[in-house]
């Protein structure tokens, strides 16, 4: 679709469109949602997020993000592993390495500044990371990406 000029796009797209609306599924979700979870949890969720969405390329210590939701670092970290399913440093690093992911995809910088860029002070960490989330490294992932 991406050599197609603009009228053509559009009508594939219709097309494509058109084969979806015909194909079985499944709903993931109710139409609605109930919201079980108590007021506080989700502030706490968003003062968290926007820390991470702000600093996700400096070095994050657990103590920051205890003190900033008002908790024990060790009562945090059974909060944030309850919310998110996971620990806190195991979703920090799959969040730098989403942002890595766009940088490889979205921008010519070297593979190394991207790793300082994302906040990874070690570039074998960071390929170990990326290597553990994407499946592959980051050279092969900007390759099989890139815009021919």
């Amino acid at each position: 679709m991406t050599q197609l000029d603009s009228h053509q796009l559009y009508i594939e797209l219709l097309n494509l469109l058109s084969d979806l609306s015909e194909c079985d599924y499944t709903t993931l979700s109710k139409a609605h949602f109930i919201d079980d979870l108590p007021i506080e949890f989700g502030s706490r969720m968003s003062k968290i997020h926007d820390f991470i969405e702000k600093r996700f390329h400096e070095k994050i210590y657990l103590k920051e993000l205890a003190d900033l939701v008002s908790m024990s670092e060790q009562s945090f970290s059974r909060f944030f592993s309850k919310m998110m399913g996971r620990p806190f440093f195991t979703f920090l690093n799959e969040y730098r390495i989403n942002i890595a992911s766009r940088m490889l995809i979205d921008t010519d910088l070297t593979i190394a500044q991207i790793g300082y860029a994302c906040g990874y002070e070690s570039l074998p960490f960071f390929h170990k990371q990326f290597q553990k989330f994407m499946h592959v490294s980051p050279l092969k992932f900007r390759k099989k990406y890139a815009i021919q």
